[in-house]
């Protein structure tokens, strides 16, 4: 069976093996204003990197790009997720956004 698998009801990577695990997130971000937003890579909810781009919706969309390297343990989930820091103004992931994990260890 594989060590990853998409869990589309929780939107979520499952992960079915302990091992080390590369994360990739290309965003396509766009945003209602000019503002501060958070893009962050999860391990069980828990924040593992975290990116704080400002984004202008006057050049929408945007793209944004974090990676994270670590041990992720068996029966975790991997996800990423986005606010904004001014919470003032929507953002969201759009169409063209990836996350990708990889089990390379």
């Amino acid at each position: 069976s594989s060590s990853v698998v998409w869990d589309d009801v929780n939107k979520e990577f499952d992960i079915n093996q302990t091992g080390v695990y590369e994360v990739v997130l290309y965003a396509t971000i766009t945003s209602a204003g000019a503002q501060g937003v958070d893009l962050y890579i999860e391990v069980d909810n828990v924040d593992q990197n975290l990116m704080q781009p400002y984004i202008h919706n006057l050049v929408s969309p945007t793209f944004r790009g974090i990676s994270w390297v670590g041990t992720v343990n068996s029966g975790s989930s991997i996800t990423a997720s986005i606010m904004s820091t001014l919470g003032t103004f929507n953002v969201n992931f759009e169409l063209g956004s990836t996350l990708i994990v990889k089990k390379i260890n």
